[in-house]
Order: structure tokens, then C-alpha cells, then sequence
């Protein structure tokens, strides 16, 4: 099994990383980290070095992905659906994702990224508060 951990800048998606190196140890499979943007950036390599530290001392010191998308993700519905594609084309078996306050009720149980990956996913999806 392949666990796949979306991570951004938020506190929700590191307590969720937290939480799928553990799962990933127990069960004795392979976790991959991305972070999914309109384009690598300043911002995007402070982010990748956060992510390694946070897996350094970890069996999962693999390099985190940066997956960018020329046509500028704006909405988080359309970096959930970058993220499905993701799972597909690279078969990942379980996705680990925070969630996210949004400005609604729903979304703010969620987030509306979140949601998208829950509404399509064929994989188990496991949401970190």
C-alpha cells in the first residue's frame, strides 16, 4: 500500500503528515508527500524544506513532490481534482489529508479541497482535524 499526504502551508495538513508517518510505520507501507501549486516558487521551497524536516529522522526522508499546473489553480475545488488525478495515474492506495474552515457550514467541517478528494476518491481517504 501507498499513502499519499497532500501538504500546504497550513497547520491541518503537518498534524496530518504527523499522523500518516505514523499510520505508514505501523503498517509497514510507503508514504509520498505533494503540494500541489500554480507554480514552484519562494514560498513552495520554504515549504518543501518544512515537509523534510517534519519527515527527517523518519523512515519517509524521500524528496517531497511539488506538482504544478500552468493553467494557475485558483479554486480548492480544482486542487482537489489535481489531487485525484495524482492518486489515479500513480495508483496510490490511501490518501491522508487536514482539514480546513471554510467561509459555510459544510466547508467549514472540511474545506472544500477536502471535499472534493471525498466525493471522488476510490481510495480510503483518512481526514485529520
Amino acid at each position: 500500500m501507498t499513502v499519499l499526504v497532500p501538504v500546504d502551508r497550513s497547520e491541518n495538513s503537518f498534524r496530518a503528515l504527523s499522523f500518516a508517518v505514523e499510520l505508514a510505520e505501523r503498517l509497514e507501507t510507503d508514504l509520498h508527500t505533494v503540494h500541489i501549486a500554480s507554480g514552484e516558487t519562494a514560498g513552495s521551497a520554504k515549504l518543501i524544506e518544512r515537509i523534510e524536516d517534519a519527515l527527517e529522522g523518519t523512515v519517509f526522508e524521500d524528496e517531497p513532490e511539488v506538482v504544478t499546473d500552468n493553467r494557475g489553480l485558483r479554486a480548492s475545488t480544482e486542487i482537489g481534482t489535481k489531487i485525484l488525478e495524482l492518486v489515479e495515474s500513480e495508483e496510490y492506495e490511501h490518501i491522508v489529508m487536514g482539514n480546513h474552515g471554510g467561509g459555510i457550514i459544510g466547508r467549514a467541517i472540511l474545506g472544500s479541497t477536502t471535499e472534493t478528494v471525498m466525493d471522488g476518491a476510490d481510495v480510503p481517504l483518512t481526514v485529520v482535524p
